[in-house]
């Protein structure tokens, strides 16, 4: 399934690149469309080989996956994320450091990147859904209410998948 999602958020992130429309927030979601497409692709080849090398790309699209997540929820939002995002901008520089040695094979390593990354997703949505109570508008209302919706789900979702892997 990991190869699938993969193929799929690669054709997503190509098609959304070549539209012709000027959206402001396009750039970010071809961004986090491309890093969930790498974290998916890393995920496969981790479980098929096992490979430090994997498992170690696995990891940095983790801490992708959160960076972009901010990035793009803040464009679409278009309010700041703040110190969360300085303070998960400290903790990929860290990571990335982590990653060059040993420590990145570390189960606890693994748990780390996994609450970095669905952290920053979470606290994404959640910005999310302040913007959907704050709008007044009935149209905004209620396109960002199924956006809301979605991202709990996929929220939710995400983290029984993470289950498995914390044993």
């Amino acid at each position: 399934s990991a190869i699938i999602a993969a193929s799929l958020l690669l054709a997503i992130a190509i098609n959304v690149a070549f539209q012709e429309r000027r959206v402001e927030h396009r750039w970010p979601f071809v961004w986090l469309t491309g890093a969930f497409f790498a974290y998916n692709l890393t995920f496969f080849f981790d479980a098929v080989t096992g490979a430090a090398a994997w498992r170690r790309a696995l990891l940095a699209s983790g801490i992708v996956v959160a960076l972009a997540s901010l990035s793009f929820f803040r464009a679409f939002i278009g309010r700041s994320m703040g110190a969360p995002r300085q303070g998960l901008q400290g903790l990929a520089l860290a990571s990335a450091v982590v990653l060059l040695t040993d420590l990145a094979l570390s189960p606890w390593t693994a748990a780390g990147v996994a609450v970095i990354a669905l952290g920053a997703y979470s606290f994404a949505h959640l910005q999310l859904y302040r913007h959907w109570r704050a709008t007044e508008n009935p149209v905004e209302i209620r396109r960002l209410r199924y956006l809301v919706i979605g991202g709990g789900v996929s929220v939710a979702a995400n983290a029984l998948d993470l289950l498995p892997a914390s044993g």
